[in-house]
This record gives structure tokens, C-alpha cells and sequence, in this order.
């Protein structure tokens, strides 16, 4: 029995010292011989960081336009629901916050390798516990990789398939979602390695482990890690020999999904092997050589195998056959994202277990799950996840609150032992920049939520286009008192307009024998009030019919109404050319819902411009990496119990599906640009929200009016429909002249005549004035009496100081 237990000693010791080469002695190597290197680990690392961070303030713009949308409801909820509800967004928002002040403080904690975590483990913990806690969201995951998949393709029971692996967080581990799948299975091997890190840095000597293990313990320990060994040798043989194709052993007739878990079995058994030689090494302290000194170099060495697992997963990604630049691009941003979050659960669980006890906990954990469970109800959202997401916070909560007052895990101990640094001082600026942008982001939807909500109540949609037919052949166009479009129509004394250079590309184009000058005129059609057949007499004017039959015929939804249909659109059915033309509005400023879906639309593109700008690495994106994160801020949201209530598209897309016997096309201009886009993709849109790779062809046109209202004519259909006439002519002959105009001093004339003509009168004006001054004059009273009378009770008084005898005077 001797001879196994040595025969096994050796054989651990001899795994430990190729196991410290590895995690150790190799990053130490780089960075005592490779120039610069400890300066570009920070660097990147903080990069890194950063990015998911930002990433991270993305998802509450994406959260800021669901709470304004909410709004509408909000109000009319009963007090009691009301202000659960608004009790969710707030712990929502007040976890992603949590979360994103933890990444901020990782960051820059990074630079000076981490003294606030180096303190907690040197003065709070064992070396046991930190391996024990780190282990928790990697183990954690590995089960999920493991069971999910097979659980999730195997059920029979629709309603615990529908419950679990389709509307929970769950079915990002099955195949149904390959790229997060990969992605987190890639994120938890690295996270792994780097558990082997910390095992292999913090914990005693194996050899003081093995001196008070028994030898029954020892030899399971032995023998368990030799056909550990073995079965990862294999493994890792079949593995290679599968991108090549070649069949050698039983293993690779598995398919895809069976290699892969097989893989992720091996690697928690490997967990659990390290967990079990934890637990054997209690009531062992650290290793003697460990000091805060030491713990700062495995904090560099922990951040080198950051980097470089990521480095390995991009290039394999590159060069594998079946994958190329974008999916290894894709998959990097995920990791980079899901990497961040490893480091700050470990962070809070490592914190939450110094600041709870058991007291604590058995008070916090009822309180929170009751509370969650009322607050959930009353609520009514209809949600799984959102109880959970209220009880988390408000656990975190109520241990906070029944924490005393310790300088550990204060926010001032986290500065201590970090130097000031240039860069982060700029970042920091970034970051409340950022907060405040958010903030009046926040304001933004919930006053225009309430605003809507009134114009509701109030049923007042002012109608802001409008159009004058004149008998001479002239349509005179105005919009929200700005914007005037003068259009003549040819007649035998005016020719039609003449195209000049440049002539676009696009000008030849045709859709169903319509070509972009009718579309552009079609676009802003959908502008007029259908209801006073400004709609109609516009299009049959621009679309003259040879026949007694006008081109088109008008056709508006069932439910249209003034001031019910969310969206506001007009099909134009064309018997003759066998089509349906959908043309959906845009903005309406007499519609302060459309500000709303104007943010639900446009946040996301805006917000990763804005990233691209200060992340370099963003540009690079393709599309499929935006629109994968744009989903996933949206997954999310729902994952939290937050949907957006409605969305334009919607209501337009049932509209085109009820038509079978016709071809239909689709155009909008700016949010009706917008709206299209997901449900056509043959229509042409103009001017529509979105980032500059998510189309096929964008066709840019030259700009006559920039030096107008800062460029904000340019965006105008009016002046495109200009601009197109002009630089493509019209096939058809229909106008002699175009003129656009765009004047924002019209505006600013038309509010002050409405404010100080119509609504205020030289005498309410003279009154008020009077009534201000008057006003004014009292608080102005008031300070000055109230400066007197301070003045007057702090002099000093004669009763209670002596007067000095000066002898001189008598």
C-alpha cells in the first residue's frame, strides 16, 4: 500500500510542477523578457473593460425607452400596481447598475492589480474560500452546458419545453442559439483555466495537502487524475483529428452535440478533481511566500491568461474553415462581454459572503422572497424571471441594510492603494458624461410617456402637413410650419424639368414600373390627413390617369382612426400595374408618441456610433455582431419581465399579410423608412434610422440646402423629391418647377404670434409683468429684512459685555 501511495505522490507532484509551468512560471517569462509587455496587458485589459461597460450602458437606453413607453400604461394603473411596476424598472435598472459600478471599480482596480480584492483575501478569507467562491459561476454554468442541451431536445411535455428552453434564460445553452451557445461554452473554458490559475497560485503546496491526506484519499486523488490524463489525451487527439475528418476511434461517430458535451463532462470532472483537493486542504492557510506582493503578481499573471485565451479563440476562429473573420469577430465581442460579467459575480459573491451571515441571511431571504413575491403579483406582469430579478435586489438590500458600517467594503476603501492615473480621469469624465446622458435620456421617454398619455385623453392630433391645390397646376405643400414644397405641373408654355449632372445611379431603377421620383412622391403623401381628402386629390394629381379611373385607388386600414391606429398608412392599389404601394409615414411633431418609437428605433444605432467613436475596435464590427447585441439587449429586457409594449411594424406587417392577390411594395421616409425596413426588403426607404452596414444598397444623393437649419433640410423628403427631379428628371413629364423651402424663423414667427397675439393680449401681458414685479419686490423685502435682523442678533450686546473705561474722556 506504501508503494501506490508513493507511486500516486509522485505522480501528483510531478503533475503540480507541469501545471505551475504553466499557469506560472510561463506568464512570469513573459513578462521578464518580452519589452512593454506589462504595459499592453493593462492597456488591453482595461480596453476590454471598458468596452464591456459601455456595451453595459447601451442596455439601459434600451431600458430608458421601455420605462418612458411604459409610462402610458403606468398612468392608468391602479396606485397600488402602478407603483409596483415602476418598482420593477427601478430594480431592473438598479442591478445593471450594480453591475456596471463593479465592473468600473475591476477596471481600474486592474491597473494597480486589484489591492481592494488583494485586502479582502488577505484579512477576510482562506484560501479555500476564494477557490470555492470563484468556482460558483463556472460550475454553475458547466451543469447548464451539460443538461440543458439534452434536456431541452429530448422533452416530450409542450408546456415544459414552451416554460423552460423557449421563454427563459435557459435557451441561450441550446442549440437553437448556436453563436451564444459557442460562445459561453469557448467563455467557460477560459474561465476555467483561469480557476486552475487561481488554484494553482493561492493554495498550498500540494505537497502539504498530501502530508495529512490519508492514503484511501490519496490514491482516489491519484488514480483519479491519471484517468483524468487519459481521458484528456484522448480527447484531445479526437479533437484534432476532427478538422481534418478523420474517423479513428468510436468517439467520432458522436455527432456534434454529444462531442461537445462529452468535452464539457470531462472539464467539470476536472473541476470537481481541484474542488476535492481544496476541500483535503483544510485548515491549511496560504502558502508561506504568500503576501500582498505575491498576490499582485498573480493578479498580473491572472490578466495575461485573459488575453491570451481570447487570442486563441479569435485566431482558431480565423483560420477554421468554416467560420472566417466575422463569426471569430462575433464571437470575441460575446466574450468579451461574458468574461467581465465572471469577474464581477465572483466579486459580489466574494463580497456578499463577507457582509452576510447567518442571521443575516435567514432574516434577509424570507423578507425578500415575500416582498418579491407581493410586489410580483400585484405588479401583474406575467413574468417567471421578474421575481427572481426583485428578489436579488432586494436581498442585496436588505444585507446592506443590516450590515454595520465597516471600512473594507466601503466606497473609499476600493481608491485605497491605487494611484491616480491620467487615463482614468478621462474616463471618468466619459462615465459621468455618459450618466448624465442617460439621466436626461431617462426624463426624455418619461415625459414624452405622460405627454402621450394626455394627447390620448385629449384626442388632439394637430394635422402638420398640409397641401393647396391651386386650378393653375400648382400644389403647395407646407409642414409644421417649416417646411414649404412648391410643385408645378407641366403644362404645353412649361416644360418638364430637364435632369442636370450629377445623375445618380439609382435613377434608372424600377419597381413595378414605378420609378424613386413617384415612391418620394407617394412617401409624403402619407403625410396628409386622409380623412379630408387632401390625401386622395394629391395623389390624383401627381399620378394624373388617362382614363376616367384615377391610377390608384386609396385604400386605408379596418381600424384607422384619427387617433387610435399607432402607425399611419395609406395603400395605393394600381389595378393596371398589378400592385399594392404601402407608404407609411414619418414623423409626425404633432405626435409625441412618434418621439417614442423615434427612440425605440433609433437608440441603438445612435448609441454604437457613439462607441465607435471612442472604441476604435467597434468599427470593425460587421453587421451580424450589432444586430446579435441588439438582440441581445432586447432577449434581455424580456429575460427581466421589460418588453416594449407595441411596435409600429407590427400592425403594419398584419396589414400586409392579409394581401394575397397582388404584389405588394413597401416606401416610408425617415421613422416610416424605418418601419418598413423589417417588413420588406425590396422597398425602397428614405432616409430611415439605422447603422450604415445593416442594408444591401444605400444610394447617397447630393444635399441643394445644407446651409439650412444645420443640415436638418437634407433629411426632408420634400427637398429629396427635389433633389431627384432635378438630378433624375421625371419619365412621366408631370412638373416644371420644384422649389423647397426650410425656414425654422417661420416657426419661431408662428409661436410667438400664437403665445403673445392669440393667446396672450397687450393687457394679460402688462398684468403679469406687473404681477412679477411686484413679486420680486416682496422677496427682495424679505431678504433684506431678514439680512438686518441676522445682522442685529449676532452684534454684541451691552448687558452682557463689559464697556472698557477709556480715561482720557472724563
Amino acid at each position: 500500500m506504501e508503494y501506490v501511495r508513493q507511486l500516486n505522490l509522485v505522480h501528483m507532484t510531478k503533475m503540480e510542477a507541469l501545471l505551475r509551468i504553466v499557469t506560472v512560471d510561463v506568464p512570469t517569462i513573459i513578462f521578464d523578457h518580452v519589452p512593454f509587455s506589462d504595459q499592453a496587458v493593462k492597456y488591453f485589459f482595461v480596453y476590454i473593460m471598458l468596452q464591456a461597460l459601455a456595451i453595459l450602458w447601451g442596455f439601459l437606453f434600451n431600458l430608458g425607452t421601455m420605462v418612458g413607453e411604459n409610462v402610458i400604461d403606468i398612468v392608468t394603473m391602479p396606485f397600488l400596481q402602478a407603483s409596483c411596476v415602476l418598482f420593477v424598472h427601478y430594480a431592473v435598472i438598479g442591478i445593471i447598475l450594480g453591475i456596471g459600478r463593479t465592473t468600473w471599480i475591476l477596471t481600474w482596480q486592474s491597473l494597480t492589480n486589484f489591492p481592494y480584492i488583494r485586502r479582502i483575501m488577505l484579512r477576510e478569507s482562506s484560501p479555500q474560500v476564494v477557490v470555492l467562491l470563484s468556482s460558483i459561476p463556472i460550475v454553475l454554468l458547466l451543469v447548464s452546458l451539460i443538461l440543458v442541451p439534452s434536456f431541452c431536445t429530448n422533452m416530450d411535455t409542450a408546456e415544459v419545453t414552451n416554460t423552460l428552453c423557449k421563454s427563459s434564460y435557459i435557451r441561450y445553452l441550446t442549440p437553437s442559439y448556436p453563436v451564444f451557445q459557442r460562445s459561453l461554452r469557448l467563455t467557460t473554458v477560459i474561465a476555467s483555466a483561469q480557476f486552475l490559475q487561481v488554484v494553482m497560485e493561492i493554495l498550498p503546496p500540494w505537497s502539504s495537502i498530501i502530508a495529512k491526506t490519508g492514503t484511501r484519499h490519496l490514491v482516489v486523488l491519484g488514480m483519479s487524475l491519471a484517468a483524468l490524463n487519459g481521458c484528456t489525451i484522448l480527447w484531445t487527439f479526437e479533437w484534432l483529428l476532427r478538422h481534418g475528418q478523420v474517423k479513428t476511434t468510436s468517439l467520432s461517430d458522436l455527432s456534434q452535440l454529444r462531442w461537445e458535451t462529452l468535452g464539457l463532462v470531462l472539464l467539470c470532472l476536472w473541476m470537481v478533481w481541484f474542488l476535492t483537493l481544496v476541500c483535503h486542504s483544510f485548515p491549511l492557510s496560504y502558502a508561506s511566500r504568500t503576501d500582498d506582493r505575491s498576490l499582485s503578481g498573480f493578479f498580473r499573471r491572472l490578466k495575461v491568461t485573459f488575453l491570451t485565451g481570447q487570442a486563441i479563440v479569435f485566431m482558431r476562429a480565423c483560420v477554421h474553415p468554416q467560420m472566417g473573420f466575422v463569426h471569430a469577430q462575433l464571437e470575441l465581442t460575446i466574450i468579451n462581454l461574458l468574461l467581465p460579467l465572471f469577474y464581477v459575480f465572483s466579486l459580489l459573491v466574494l463580497r456578499g459572503f463577507y457582509l452576510s451571515s447567518f442571521r443575516k441571511v435567514v432574516v434577509a431571504a424570507p423578507l425578500s422572497l415575500v416582498l418579491a413575491y407581493g410586489i410580483h403579483r400585484h405588479a401583474a406582469i406575467g413574468k417567471g424571471h421578474t421575481y427572481w430579478i426583485i428578489s436579488l435586489f432586494l436581498f442585496g438590500a436588505f444585507l446592506r441594510l443590516l450590515q454595520p458600517s465597516r471600512s473594507l467594503f466601503s466606497s473609499a476603501d476600493t481608491q485605497k492603494g491605487m494611484k491616480s492615473h491620467p487615463t482614468q480621469r478621462v474616463a471618468l469624465r466619459f462615465v459621468l458624461a455618459a450618466s448624465g446622458i442617460f439621466t436626461l435620456f431617462l426624463l426624455f421617454m418619461i415625459g414624452f410617456g405622460a405627454l402621450t398619455f394626455l394627447q390620448r385623453e385629449k384626442e388632439h392630433f394637430p394635422a402638420m402637413a398640409t397641401v393647396q391645390i391651386d386650378s393653375d397646376g400648382r400644389l403647395d405643400v407646407r409642414h409644421a410650419s417649416v417646411v414649404r414644397l412648391q410643385l408645378t405641373l407641366a403644362t404645353a408654355s412649361h416644360p418638364p424639368i430637364a435632369p442636370r449632372p450629377p445623375h445618380y445611379a439609382s435613377c434608372g431603377n424600377r419597381w413595378f414600373n414605378l420609378s424613386l421620383v413617384d415612391y418620394a412622391l407617394l412617401s409624403q403623401a402619407a403625410y396628409f390627413n386622409p380623412q379630408n381628402n387632401q390625401l386622395k386629390d394629391f395623389v390624383a394629381s401627381v399620378f394624373p390617369s388617362a382614363s376616367a379611373l384615377p391610377m390608384f385607388d386609396i385604400r386605408l386600414p379596418e381600424n384607422y382612426t384619427a387617433h387610435g391606429s399607432k402607425v399611419e398608412f395609406f395603400e395605393a392599389y394600381s389595378k393596371d400595374l398589378n400592385v399594392s404601394v404601402i407608404s407609411v409615414r414619418g414623423t409626425d411633431v404633432g405626435r409625441f408618441r412618434d418621439f417614442i418609437e423615434d427612440a425605440k428605433m433609433y437608440a441603438e444605432p445612435v448609441i454604437f456610433v457613439i462607441l465607435s467613436s471612442i472604441f476604435p475596435t467597434i468599427r470593425m464590427w460587421p453587421d451580424v455582431t450589432f444586430s446579435t447585441l441588439i438582440e441581445l439587449y432586447h432577449e434581455m429586457a424580456t429575460m427581466f419581465g421589460l418588453t416594449h409594449e407595441y411596435w409600429y411594424y407590427h400592425e403594419l406587417l398584419q396589414y400586409v399579410k392579409s394581401i394575397h392577390d397582388r404584389n405588394v411594395i413597401l416606401t416610408g421616409h425617415s421613422l416610416g423608412g424605418a418601419i418598413v425596413s423589417p417588413d420588406s426588403s425590396n422597398g425602397p426607404p428614405y432616409t430611415p434610422p439605422f447603422v450604415w452596414s445593416d442594408v444591401v444598397v444605400v444610394s447617397s444623393i447630393t444635399c441643394d440646402t445644407p446651409h439650412l437649419s444645420m443640415q436638418l433640410s437634407c433629411h426632408m423628403i420634400q427637398g429629396t423629391l427635389c433633389n431627384l427631379l432635378q438630378h433624375c428628371g421625371d419619365d412621366r413629364g408631370r412638373f416644371s418647377s420644384c422649389q423647397f423651402e426650410h425656414r425654422i424663423t417661420s416657426l419661431s414667427q408662428d409661436v410667438f404670434e400664437a403665445v403673445f397675439v392669440d393667446v396672450l393680449s397687450p393687457t394679460t401681458l402688462s398684468g403679469l409683468l406687473m404681477a412679477v414685479a411686484l413679486v420680486l419686490s416682496l422677496v427682495r423685502h424679505k431678504i433684506i429684512t431678514h439680512r438686518r435682523l441676522s445682522v442685529t442678533a449676532s452684534s454684541p450686546s451691552p448687558n452682557n459685555h463689559k464697556t472698557s473705561h477709556d480715561p482720557s474722556r472724563e
